[in-house]
């Protein structure tokens, strides 16, 4: 899939298909916002964990937070 010589978010752009319903998780390395935009626009959803200088609106949540289960916060965020 990959050779070395293609950056990791490239391949995966390129590799991995965009499905309605479905639910992708990225770490801060594949952080794209035109890619999350596409994820979004195809009816998909995504969770990854945003960088300290992001500038986002919040918009709602989705459940409340579950400290004990390790989830710190589930927001819906433009």
């Amino acid at each position: 899939m990959n050779n070395g010589k293609m950056s990791d978010i490239r391949a995966a752009k390129e590799n991995i298909p965009i499905l309605p319903d479905s639910i992708y998780t990225f770490d801060k390395g594949y952080y794209d916002l035109n890619w999350f935009q596409a994820i979004s626009s195809a009816g998909a959803f995504f969770v990854t964990r945003i960088k300290n200088n992001a500038q986002i609106e919040f918009l709602g949540q989705h459940r409340e937070p579950n400290k004990k289960l390790g989830v710190w916060r589930d927001e819906i965020i433009w």
